[in-house]
């Protein structure tokens, strides 16, 4: 088989593979199946060539069933991280949202209850002086379970904002990560244009025609897609840390 032939063979192999994994810039129409070009290919190509195609071949196949997989549970893991998220989000706005509200519901009444006692306090002292001990023992009182009141609710609210504290700081780890995941889909997204790029060398390698330039590409073409896999990969690992640093804040609500 003349070159020029196995070179067009051996691309349309890959565009029907890249095809199907979305890599292909457009869509090729073959009437070959992939397998039925790969055995004419390899009975077309002294044992080295074959070797060398068939192995990049099936690095480039095994290599986007990885990404794809990676990309399937990156995307999986990423919404349950959102879902989390939003949950503990409203979780930390609800911090001991009863136990203040109860505070305060006490607070307000003990001074409605005791509001005409203390206004009265004052002026029946400077009338009456001693005669309205009891009555300024009381005041006083009353104003000791205000205080006493006052004091609790501040506490629970330097509580809250303490938890807050603690929970927010947790969350702000993952903004490093985050800053991990924009740069790795940046990568990935600067491999994807060159594989784009590499299949403009293809073709000037098919109308030379140069077998070893059109092997140079589906190598780099290899290559590129490794990358992406693993780039993908690491995506999926850098949302399983989120998920982790989610589960340690959650751990931090009060129950």
């Amino acid at each position: 088989m003349k070159p020029m032939k196995m070179i067009v063979i051996v691309f349309s192999v890959f565009l029907v593979f890249a095809a199907s994994f979305n890599l292909a810039a457009a869509a090729v129409d073959l009437d070959l199946p992939i397998q039925s070009a790969l055995d004419k290919l390899k009975t077309s190509t002294d044992n080295a060539t074959k070797v060398k195609i068939n192995t990049l071949y099936n690095e480039l196949i095994t290599s986007q069933e990885q990404a794809k997989t990676s990309e399937s549970k990156a995307s999986e893991i990423h919404y349950k991280n959102d879902e989390a998220l939003s949950l503990l989000q409203q979780q930390i706005r609800e911090v001991d949202a009863t136990i203040i509200a109860n505070l305060e519901a006490d607070l307000e009444k003990a001074k409605n209850r005791y509001r005409p006692l203390l206004n009265a306090s004052t002026p029946l002292t400077t009338m009456f002086g001693k005669k309205v001990k009891l009555v300024t023992t009381a005041a006083q009182l009353a104003r000791i379970d205000v205080q006493n009141k006052q004091n609790a609710l501040k506490k629970a609210k330097d509580n809250k904002a303490a938890t807050i504290r603690k929970i927010r700081a947790t969350l702000a780890e993952t903004a490093p990560i985050k800053v991990q995941i924009k740069a790795a889909k940046s990568s990935i997204s600067q491999n994807k244009t060159r594989l784009t790029a590499a299949g403009k060398s293809f073709n000037l390698a098919v109308k030379k025609p140069d077998t070893k330039s059109a092997m140079e590409w589906l190598a780099t073409s290899s290559s590129l897609s490794r990358q992406i896999a693993d780039q993908k990969q690491n995506l999926y690992t850098l949302e399983q840390k989120i998920s982790a640093i989610l589960v340690r804040a959650k751990a931090q609500v009060p129950a």
